[in-house]
């Protein structure tokens, strides 16, 4: 493996991140295209960090997934990302990140009639 590959992904993730968070995503928002192509973006990293085996990069996908799916009306479909998310989250001793996840399944839940 090369040695610049796992930085040059983590590059790659933090663009992913970016473009995610400059559609102004919320939940309860209509579906649109931009929402659609963030779930779009989420998939393609959650392919590839199960591919590259990096299980902090799938942490960092299925919270993209998580945020773009209830974004995109599917707050049903978010459920177990956002379970999973917290749980690594807590588990990487990151508290204040899985609070504000937390916070957002709260709204899922909501949103899913749960």
């Amino acid at each position: 493996m090369n040695t610049d590959e796992p930085n040059q992904l983590h590059q790659t993730f933090d663009k992913m991140w970016a473009e995610i968070r400059s559609f102004g995503l919320y939940a309860g928002q209509p579906s649109n295209w931009q929402s659609r192509m963030a779930v779009s973006i989420a998939e393609h990293a959650v392919r590839l960090a199960t591919t590259a085996a990096n299980v902090d990069l799938l942490l960092q996908a299925h919270d993209m997934l998580r945020y773009a799916l209830t974004a995109n009306e599917q707050s049903l479909e978010a459920l177990p990302y956002y379970e999973q998310v917290i749980a690594g989250y807590e588990a990487q001793g990151n508290l204040a990140r899985a609070s504000r996840v937390r916070i957002g399944y709260v709204e899922a839940l909501l949103h899913s009639g749960r």
